[in-house]
């Protein structure tokens, strides 16, 4: 056999099996370029998404209430631990005030108080929102007032015998005098004379 004709049967053997079963044909189409618009979209998305992760992340610059002052009625509040503070309420009705009120992870802020129909009002001073990812707990009613915003992060555990979180006021006077038959706690939209 000379070399052309086994050129010609190698080939004809390699076209013979190339044909012998069918042929898939590949084709790739190039996807089309994104507008200059759309990428800035994009990026603007990626930005938002990463500040929302920031915001649910625990702060670390987060802490325990802070600058808490009784108002009215009679409360201690005492640290037993750096990640613990606990509020003893002895009086029916507590008003206390703080320059912020957040709990971080893994932190707890206890009320204990007289009866289960026993309200601690803690209202905010300052300038933050309240966030909470820790844990609140209390055998009565608790209630947060703050006009900056109060967060509950996933993760919190709220452990109460009744919630109020507004970033409406009630003054004093109403807190006190409220929660009776015939005269409702009001909340408005504006700062009470604390």
């Amino acid at each position: 056999m000379s070399k052309s004709e086994m050129a010609t049967r190698s080939a004809y053997r390699t076209l013979k099996f190339s044909f012998s079963k069918p042929r898939r044909v590949t084709t790739y189409v190039k996807p089309p370029r994104m507008r200059a618009s759309m990428i800035g979209v994009r990026q603007a998305l990626r930005g938002l998404a990463a500040i929302a992760a920031f915001q649910f992340a625990s702060p670390a610059a987060l802490a325990l209430p802070t600058d808490g002052v009784v108002v009215s009625g009679t409360a201690t509040i005492t640290l037993p631990n750096g990640t613990t503070m606990q509020i003893n309420q002895s009086t029916p009705k507590a008003i206390l005030n703080w320059l912020g009120f957040s709990i971080a992870n893994g932190e707890i802020v206890n009320f204990i108080q007289p009866s289960s129909s026993s309200v601690a009002l803690n209202r905010v001073t300052g300038a933050s929102a309240s966030e909470i990812f820790g844990a609140l707990n209390a055998n009565g009613k608790v209630f947060l007032v703050n006009p900056n915003g109060i967060l509950f992060a996933p993760g919190a555990s709220v452990n109460v015998g009744g919630l109020v979180a507004s970033t409406l006021d009630i003054t004093n006077e109403n807190f006190q005098a409220g929660g009776t038959p015939g005269n409702p706690y009001v909340f408005t939209n504006g700062v009470s004379a604390a």
